[in-house]
């Protein structure tokens, strides 16, 4: 059994931490005795103490991976509670054979009271998030929907949690996107915890249950929050089943993350209703996307290499829209320009294979952009496959 007990706030240096100690009979914990969500000390009144939500999800998850039972020595969401077992555990056991139901032993259960009405994010400048922030920021009206704060968080996606330089790249991804915030108009707040250093010992799918634990951290401070998913709904029809044991995100996001909601916040996936190639058409001519966009896999700064399968499924659209130029900024279009056909063979001949493929190609037809055939998309790469007996013949010709 895992168990997860004593919720309380312990202050560390410029950080404050909602912290509660968890054991296991199953789980090794002597590396860490305890789970944690840290905010800054001034934004102390975010963290939520009366109700145990957050530790619904990445311990319910590993408790499922480890096939043994988690008990909350505290009280919960009912609401939550009933998604959480009644259907998150299903749509989990259907995404990857390494999970099975578990019981959840709660105390009882309470909703707590949302103090301030902060409708949140999280900020990377990539262009899932910039859509998100655009519709709901530049885009949006109503207050109950419109953004009015950002967050980063420090909960898996930085690197390991026992690597120094994991916190040093967050603090660096921070400042960067921390530009993008002030230009936007928003605050970005930052959010650490501890979640990732249970992370290693269980697939790599667990990490975006690290992230719904993080939010709910701050349940008192938070009414509403979109996650930004990266594919569309008839993409998650359609390949969904491709995404499992591999991305959850890909796989159940318009299913699970409305399921994932007390009686004062909501989890929102965001950006299922558009492919993602019209999100990028969506911010083609939003000058903060054209100051700020980083959608690089390669680089952890602001650029971006222009060659890894994100950026090129940027400037793909991009081009075909004839707004390339104006990104000069954020992209080396004179590389691009040296690989931009190279990468047109290349799409030409994944069409079909993935969605993202398949999106752009269209995405880059119905716009105009002239795309190499089948046949010349073949020819262009013959010469890489011959090369090899082209070298033989010529050494054997030169030997008589």
């Amino acid at each position: 059994m895992i168990e997860i007990s004593q919720l309380r706030l312990e202050n560390y240096g410029q950080w404050i931490r909602l912290v509660a100690d968890i054991t296991s009979d199953v789980v090794r914990t002597d590396k860490e005795s305890t789970i944690w969500i840290g905010v800054k000390n001034e934004n102390a009144s975010m963290l939520t103490t009366d109700v145990y939500n957050a530790f619904l999800f990445l311990p319910m998850y590993m408790s499922m991976y480890y096939h043994t039972d988690l008990c909350i020595h505290g009280e919960v969401s009912k609401i939550l509670y009933r998604n959480m077992i009644d259907y998150i555990q299903p749509i989990l056991c259907s995404f990857s054979d390494k999970l099975s139901p578990v019981n959840v032993i709660v105390d009882g259960f309470k909703e707590t009271k949302t103090e301030q009405k902060i409708v949140g994010t999280g900020i990377s400048c990539g262009v899932d998030c910039l859509a998100t922030i655009y519709k709901y920021y530049e885009k949006e009206n109503n207050p109950e929907y419109k953004l009015n704060a950002l967050f980063m968080l420090n909960c898996g996606w930085h690197g390991n949690y026992y690597d120094k330089s994991t916190f040093e790249l967050f603090e660096k991804r921070c400042k960067v996107n921390g530009k993008a915030a002030a230009d936007i108009g928003l605050p970005l707040f930052m959010v650490d915890s501890n979640l990732h250093a249970f992370l290693p010992q269980l697939d790599d799918q667990s990490s975006y249950f690290s992230i719904y634990t993080c939010i709910f951290a701050m349940e008192k401070a938070i009414s509403r929050y979109y996650i930004s998913s990266s594919f569309s709904y008839g993409e998650v029809m359609k390949y969904g089943m491709k995404a499992r044991n591999r991305d959850f995100s890909e796989y159940a996001d318009p299913s699970a993350l409305p399921l994932m909601h007390s009686a004062n916040l909501k989890l929102v996936s965001d950006g299922c209703q558009y492919t993602r190639s019209q999100k990028t058409e969506l911010i083609s001519d939003w000058n903060i996307s054209k100051k700020y966009l980083n959608v690089c896999c390669i680089n952890d700064s602001e650029e971006n290499c222009c060659t890894c399968i994100k950026c090129v499924r940027t400037l793909l659209p991009l081009e075909a829209m004839g707004k390339i130029d104006a990104y000069k900024a954020v992209f080396d279009l004179d590389k691009w320009k040296k690989i931009s056909y190279a990468q047109k063979c290349r799409l030409t001949i994944n069409n079909g294979r993935d969605a993202f493929s398949i999106d752009n190609y269209k995405f880059c037809k119905e716009h105009g952009m002239k795309l190499p055939s089948l046949f010349a998309a073949r020819m262009y790469f013959m010469p890489s496959y011959i090369r090899k007996p082209q070298i033989i013949l010529n050494r054997l010709f030169k030997k008589h």
